[in-house]
């Protein structure tokens, strides 16, 4: 009994189209104490004031009332009637018919085929918090709630959309400190994989909780997914990539406005020194050719001693004290390719944006 359809009233329909429908702020149950009791025998038999009247987002006209729980009525529930300030019956609702035995009741929910302008309250009980103030003081902070079209989001608040059909968490990623109103995540020209504007930051991005500029590597494909950026000789606007422009200020230029990032394809990485000892003098970028560590090839000398020594015209000699001697150049040949590299394979690499 969740949500029921009412019927106004011929008095109703009067009342509820004029400024006399704030007095309408009673209801009444109506029943018997049999649950098929003819309408000429039911009575009135518990009245309490309603919780709030409003027009809902679709404008219709409701009400709010709040059946007793914790007391026990000996009738059965036939019907409920709205009443106003002069004790006349605005509205008719029936209902199903049940015993209204402690423990059964709660909230109702009555609409009425009475239009009006979305959201605005005719009447509310001081106590009472309508769903839109419940919106507004509470459910706009909390994260991770469905989209809302009628909502503003902040840079860096998370909603929930269903994408290709599965439920993805999507932050607000325009920034530093914007607000976006009705800006469907699902829409791909809101977010990274449609934008082109190159004076904006698109609005939408995957929530993820990796921090801006964090390496993805190595990835292993040619697809990069939304949210990330292949880095390798890549200049982005600062504008649009603010938050990557914000970790990497070093990478801007200035007369450009564009995040450069260095040259880095087909380069090994090495962690900075940073005063260890291991590979010294190096600043953060700088670049260092392929070495070899420094070593020697040692060519052992051989021959005869004798006074008619023998090996070929122009590659050994006797001395004076009948030694062989040699003036032979020896080269080690050449072999390998243009680089000194390890074994490795290639992958792509990518940063959190």
């Amino acid at each position: 009994m969740s949500a029921l359809q009412a019927i106004p009233t011929q008095y109703g329909i009067g009342v509820l189209n004029s400024e006399l429908k704030n007095t309408v702020t009673q209801y009444r149950l109506i029943g018997a104490s049999t649950d098929n009791a003819t309408s000429d025998t039911l009575y009135s038999f518990h009245t309490e004031g309603i919780k709030t009247s409003y027009y809902d987002e679709d404008g219709i006209l409701t009400f709010i009332l709040n059946l007793p729980i914790e007391e026990h009525f000996d009738e059965y529930l036939h019907r409920i009637d709205v009443i106003d300030s002069k004790n006349q019956v605005v509205i008719e609702c029936p209902t199903p018919k049940i015993a209204l035995v402690k423990g059964v009741g709660g909230i109702v929910t009555l609409k009425v085929s009475i239009l009006g302008q979305a959201g605005d309250v005719i009447f509310k009980h001081g106590e009472y918090v309508t769903e839109a103030e419940l919106k507004e003081r509470y459910l706009s902070h909390i994260q991770f709630q469905p989209w809302d079209r009628q909502k503003i989001y902040r840079t860096g608040d998370v909603c929930t959309c269903v994408i290709d059909g599965n439920v993805v968490a999507m932050e607000m990623y325009a920034g530093p400190n914007l607000t976006c109103l009705g800006k469907d995540p699902k829409d791909s020209a809101n977010r990274q994989i449609g934008w082109t504007d190159e004076t904006a930051p698109w609005w939408w991005g995957p929530y993820k909780r990796a921090r801006p500029g964090t390496p993805l590597w190595p990835w292993m494909s040619t697809i990069f997914p939304e949210g990330t950026l292949n880095v390798i000789g890549n200049s982005v606007p600062a504008i649009v990539f603010w938050r990557l422009a914000l970790v990497f200020p070093e990478f801007i230029n200035e007369q450009t406005e564009m995040v450069d990032f260095p040259e880095t394809g087909g380069e090994f990485f090495r962690v900075l020194d940073q005063g260890r000892g291991v590979d010294v003098d190096r600043v953060i970028y700088s670049y260092q050719e392929d070495e070899f560590k420094a070593h020697n090839h040692y060519l052992g000398a051989f021959g005869q001693w004798g006074d008619d020594p023998t090996g070929g015209s122009g590659v050994v000699h006797a001395d004076t004290n009948g030694r062989i001697l040699s003036d032979t150049n020896v080269a080690v040949r050449m072999t390998g390719g243009n680089e000194t590299r390890p074994r490795n394979l290639a992958f792509p690499l990518l940063v959190e944006v």
